[in-house]
């Protein structure tokens, strides 16, 4: 096959999920990732794992979930498991300074966000009518935006003229020195005229 491997000629699995430009959505994933990051506090007995929680991020932004919904189920899912491994540790199950690990966590931030009875399509459906309302309503925002200048474009031209006019010197105002007239020499720190 030309010298290239099966696996490399058939299409990678996250190409074939979602109608989401895949950079798009891994960046947003990497965001969310950092913003599950700090859900875990300062003693916190789950450890974070960054690949989990992107590809968990990811995994749920593909079923249409929102960023809102996908923290939410991850931190009622962190304070569950943060209490199981501190009831380990108390009954001596595990050491005070291992931390849980994660794959709990995720499994059952994944399970929380199911709970809500829709499907993957209806979900994307609902996601791609929020997005679109979105954009409508910023582009409404950008063209009231717009107006607004334009309206207020006189007036800002006009308030900056008189300004400059202010600061410009003209005939025997009192700040202008002389061309004729020397100018003073600074005193030094020391108060003595240099």
């Amino acid at each position: 096959m030309n010298g290239q491997s099966p696996a490399s000629s058939a299409p990678r699995q996250e190409d074939r999920r979602a109608d989401v430009p895949q950079s798009l959505l891994r960046r947003k994933a990497f965001a969310v990732a950092s913003r599950l990051e700090s859900l875990h506090w300062d003693n916190c007995k789950v450890h974070y794992a960054r690949h989990a929680a992107r590809s968990y991020a990811e995994q749920a932004m593909q079923d249409g979930h929102d960023e809102s919904a996908i923290l939410e189920a991850y931190h009622h899912a962190l304070q569950y498991t943060h209490g199981v491994a501190t009831d380990e540790m108390d009954r001596g199950e595990r050491s005070r300074h291992e931390p849980a690990n994660p794959a709990l966590t995720i499994y059952l931030a994944r399970c929380h966000l199911v709970k809500d009875g829709k499907t993957v399509e209806q979900r994307r459906e609902a996601m791609g009518k929020r997005i679109r309302e979105r954009r409508r309503q910023d582009a409404l925002d950008n063209e009231g935006h717009h107006e607004e200048a334009l309206r207020l474009a006189p007036e800002v031209a006009a308030w900056f003229a008189a300004k400059n006019q202010e600061a410009t010197p003209q005939g025997n105002h009192p700040s202008v020195i002389p061309p004729d007239r020397p100018i003073a020499p600074q005193a030094t720190s020391s108060g003595a005229p240099a």
